[in-house]
């Protein structure tokens, strides 16, 4: 069923459509009723083009909203032919088409819970995408990249390629900052790391693994330059551990193994 729905949107205009070259189309569905088994189904639809650019999966362009869509119940077989859709237009128009199109129960689904919906789709429509490129995304290193990684309480070390220097926290003593210079492989493996990850995925949603309060808690930033592009993150475990972490560990770990940092003297106390 909703495999047939799918295909149905990707063939309209209204909801796919092609702005560049060599782009694709995909729509992914959520059920707004879950409880209900019959046409008219109440549906959140997230359609968008995306096409590789650069070396990366974009998107170029895409709707997202809710929709009907009307199939005769008495067929026994899924005929394209047969099945239609009612959207609500944009703008001041749009509430008013809400209460047209969708029952009362709907209507309240949509208000209270259209972001939950919006990432919901954003997240299974990249990965739809992402396996439909399939190699033609893969990432390869680029010509240019550098970043700044500050981490520990308060974000205090930092770890800047962009400088080639490293800073140590040492809490009741002033920072230090020593030269530091990665290596070309560790800088491919932060890089592939980072992308594997998904770090700046927007459509990714960070689902914390454990629920607990960490005290002192840690916060990190991070910075990235790829080519041309610029990109910022920031975040914090003072819920416990979080999909970052694996990320943290890792950069952290190549830090301690170089030479320099264990030349540096620790701090004279710790954080309580």
């Amino acid at each position: 069923m909703e495999k047939f729905i799918t295909n149905y949107l990707v063939t309209q205009e209204h909801f796919s459509w092609k702005t560049v070259e060599d782009s694709r189309n995909f729509c992914v569905i959520e059920n707004l009723d879950p409880t209900n088994n019959i046409f008219p189904f109440y549906l959140w639809v997230r359609c968008s083009e995306f096409v590789i650019e650069n070396n990366e999966l974009k998107e170029a362009s895409g709707s997202s909203g809710p929709t009907k869509i009307i199939y005769p119940n008495e067929l026994s077989y899924f005929d394209s032919n047969k099945i239609s859709y009612e959207t609500p237009a944009d703008g001041s128009q749009y509430s008013k088409d809400i209460k047209l199109i969708f029952p009362l129960n709907i209507q309240k689904i949509i208000t209270d819970s259209h972001n939950l919906y919006t990432a919901s789709t954003n997240k299974k429509l990249q990965s739809i995408a992402q396996n439909s490129f399939g190699d033609t995304y893969n990432p390869t290193y680029p010509d240019t990249f550098n970043f700044i990684f500050k981490y520990g309480v308060n974000a205090k070390n930092e770890l800047n390629t962009f400088d080639q220097t490293y800073t140590k926290d040492m809490i009741v003593d002033p920072s230090i900052t020593i030269k530091f210079q990665l290596t070309e492989n560790e800088l491919t493996n932060i890089y592939h790391k980072m992308n594997n990850l998904k770090l700046f995925n927007k459509y990714e949603i960070i689902e914390e693994e454990i629920t607990m309060t960490v005290t002192p808690c840690s916060s990190y930033y991070l910075k990235v330059q790829i080519n041309y592009t610029e990109k910022e993150l920031s975040w914090d475990d003072c819920q416990g551990r979080n999909k970052f972490q694996e990320f943290t560990d890792y950069v952290i770990e190549i830090i301690k193994s170089k030479e320099e940092y264990k030349n540096l003297p620790e701090p004279k106390s710790g954080y309580i």
